[in-house]
C-alpha cells in the first residue's frame, strides 16, 4: 500500500489578487489604439494639405530616381495616407 501525500492548495490564476484590477500593461495595451488613431488623424491632417501641394508643382525628373520617374503618380489621399503610414511608426519609438 502506498501512501498518498495532499498536496498543498494551490490557488488558481483567476483567484490571485493580482487578477482584480487591470495591469499597468493591460491599460496601456488597450489606451494604444486610441493613441495609435488620434496621432494618424493629426498627421494625416497635415500630410494631406502637404500632398495636395506637391500634387500641384510640377515634376522634376532631376530630383526623382528612375523608379520613382517611370512609377505612376498616386493619387493625393493615396500620398498622403502613404505618407502618414511613414510617419506615425517613428512617435512611437522612444
Amino acid at each position: 500500500m502506498s501512501a498518498v501525500i495532499p498536496l498543498p492548495h494551490r490557488r488558481h490564476a483567476k483567484e490571485s489578487p493580482m487578477f482584480d484590477a487591470p495591469s499597468a500593461a493591460a491599460v496601456r495595451s488597450r489606451r494604444k489604439p486610441v493613441e495609435y488613431r488620434l496621432y494618424y488623424a493629426i498627421v494625416f491632417a497635415v500630410a494631406l494639405p502637404v500632398a495636395a501641394v506637391c500634387a500641384l508643382l510640377p515634376r522634376r525628373e532631376a530630383f526623382q530616381s528612375a523608379a520613382v520617374a517611370n512609377a505612376p503618380r498616386r493619387g493625393v489621399f493615396a500620398e498622403a495616407r502613404a505618407l502618414t503610414d511613414a510617419v506615425v511608426p517613428f512617435l512611437f519609438m522612444g
